[in-house]
């Protein structure tokens, strides 16, 4: 197979073959193109499937092949690549399929780390329940406290308001920002629109002060892919969340937050909003 180099005009290639029914954040064009620094990411279209591969430390990665087809035979195109070829991001129902037509072929890891948090919409839009009490709190404060507006995101707010204030808060934050994390944020705001995206802020005296961004990943699933605000403004993360999902995304019925990365800060905020399930990701290698 020849792979070519991911550009960003091939999310429309890539979601003529995604699963339109995954709620897993890899079948997002976005949430892969953005880490492309990192992934440094090439595909091959072939007979019908979409072949996905990743360069990480100089080894290389595959997605399972994306298509409608006889699945078996491009699983064996794709093994037939390397050796010992290492497959990332493999669904639960994906490691079934391969165990099933290649039994004792491969080795999984389950990666804990790459597992997105999945909640329900109207848990976040509320903060209803005994669980989600404190965000509930948070939110009553920043309401009495705070005369604030929200909005959706234009293309022209994105680039000359959300890009500058993002990677200034991020970089006030960490001091010493990973350039991956600039390159992928840089890349929301710069192809804002080619790659569809949803935004929201919240403008307090003018001055936006938090904002989200996201895309529909099925009819009744919301990825969201950023969400950042002041940390000096207490409630401003919680009542971004909540304001984001009740002007744009309150037909849908669940919400794909990502990953933790394995960092115990994160972690610990995904799971401080109570999901109802993570998306199992698997690491295969060919034994």
């Amino acid at each position: 197979m020849i792979f070519r180099k991911l550009v960003p005009e091939d999310k429309e290639l890539f979601d003529k073959y995604k699963n339109k029914n995954s709620r897993y954040s890899e079948a997002s064009f976005v949430t892969l193109y953005l880490w492309d620094k990192y992934y440094n990411l090439h595909l091959c279209e072939e007979d019908g499937f979409l072949f996905i591969r990743f360069t990480i430390e100089g080894r290389n990665q595959y997605l399972f092949p994306m298509g409608e087809g006889d699945e078996r035979k491009a699983f064996l195109k794709l093994m037939a690549e390397e050796e010992k070829i290492n497959l990332r991001f493999v669904t639960d129902v994906q490691k079934q399929f391969i165990e099933e037509n290649f039994p004792n072929a491969f080795a999984f890891t389950l990666r804990e780390d790459l597992c997105d948090y999945v909640y329900e919409t109207e848990k976040l839009m509320s903060f209803s329940g005994k669980k989600l009490h404190g965000k509930k709190n948070h939110v009553n404060f920043f309401e009495k406290t705070y005369a604030y507006t929200y909005e959706t995101v234009t293309k022209e707010v994105a680039i000359n308001e959300c890009k500058r204030l993002l990677l200034k808060w991020v970089d006030d934050k960490t001091k010493n920002l990973n350039p991956i994390e600039h390159d992928a944020m840089e890349k929301v705001f710069d192809n804002f629109e080619l790659f569809n995206l949803v935004g929201g802020v919240i403008r307090i005296d003018g001055e936006i002060v938090a904002m989200s961004f996201g895309e529909r990943l099925t009819e009744d699933t919301v990825l969201v892919q950023i969400e950042k605000a002041r940390e000096d403004i207490r409630g401003a993360y919680p009542m971004i969340c909540k304001l984001f999902l009740e002007n744009e995304w309150s037909d849908t019925t669940f919400v794909n937050r990502e990953e933790d990365m394995g960092l115990e800060g994160l972690k610990k905020a995904k799971e401080s909003y109570c999901p109802i399930f993570k998306t199992l990701k698997y690491q295969g290698k060919k034994i």
